[in-house]
């Protein structure tokens, strides 16, 4: 974009924010399904999920951070980028108890998130829950 004049810029800024905002409703649809079928697959391996369990559950979760900052749900994708990040320090025996709360940690707060719509970063509420996963992540690796 070096060289374009400012006016241009901001018209083709403003035409990208108009695109974004007429594909958020489809996201947003989109998004709840993807938080289901998260809730989904660990509902049905919370005891010892299979490597494939884990790698969908990776897969659902690495899906909505990399979609929730383009539209807005920036809580969304820190918490999923929070589960992948869980998810990638397990290993491959069983879970412990503190391991499977804290990958049910991140799943309700991410259905909570999707069934509330909630834009942004959730305010203090939410960079407080960010906190407390990741508190509870670390210390459950």
């Amino acid at each position: 974009m070096a060289g374009l004049p400012k006016k241009q810029i901001d018209a083709m800024l403003r035409e990208a924010e108009a695109a974004i905002e007429q594909l958020r409703p489809a996201f947003e649809v989109e998004m709840v399904r993807g938080v289901r079928a998260l809730a989904a697959t660990w509902s049905k391996c919370t005891a010892n999920p299979t490597p494939d369990e884990r790698g969908e559950l990776f897969r659902l979760s690495h899906d909505l951070k990399g979609q929730g900052g383009s539209f807005g749900f920036d809580l969304l994708t820190d918490v999923a980028a929070s589960l992948c990040r869980l998810l990638h320090r397990l290993d491959t025996s069983e879970p412990t108890v503190l391991q499977r709360s804290a990958i049910d940690l991140h799943v309700r707060a991410m259905e909570a998130i999707a069934q509330k719509k909630v834009r942004g970063d959730g305010g203090t509420l939410g960079r407080q829950l960010v906190k407390e996963i990741a508190a509870l992540s670390e210390k459950a690796t």
